[in-house]
């Protein structure tokens, strides 16, 4: 498995689309294309941000070793006392929240676009019709 399959498996297992991972990763919808089909290399940034909100093993991605993801039981188990746990684990579900915002706008945006799209069906269909009846 390339880089690239390993980066769409990420998205996959995050059960993300490309525009809401790309939200999470700073890029767009377009970004994300560009990786998964190689035209783009993963750069050092979104691959930090893959592992900090995420908690994606870089080796796995980079290499094909080990698994996709920490366990993330033991890096509880480990870090809980640390202080920096909770900024890490307020990371996390920030990264959450801002994922389930990003999947409401494009839920919010498919709509709006369904409902020009049934608007414009609604106008050729009264054209239609007209067009038929003057013929008649």
């Amino acid at each position: 498995m390339s880089i690239k399959e390993r980066f769409k498996a990420i998205r996959r297992d995050l059960n993300l689309n490309q525009e809401a991972f790309g939200f999470n990763l700073g890029t767009n919808q377009v970004g994300i294309t560009d990786i998964e089909r190689g035209r783009k290399n993963l750069s050092i940034e979104v691959m930090e941000i893959l592992h900090k909100k995420f908690y994606v093993n870089l080796n796995w991605l980079i290499c094909g070793t080990g698994s996709i993801k920490y366990n993330y039981n033991e890096i509880e188990k480990e870090n809980e006392s640390k202080p920096e746990f909770q900024s890490n684990l307020k990371m996390v579900i920030d990264a959450l929240r801002e994922t389930i915002e990003a999947q409401k706008e494009t839920n919010e945006a498919h709509k709006r676009t369904i409902t020009a799209l049934e608007a414009r069906i609604t106008a050729y269909e009264n054209k239609y019709e007209k067009q038929a009846n003057a013929q008649k």
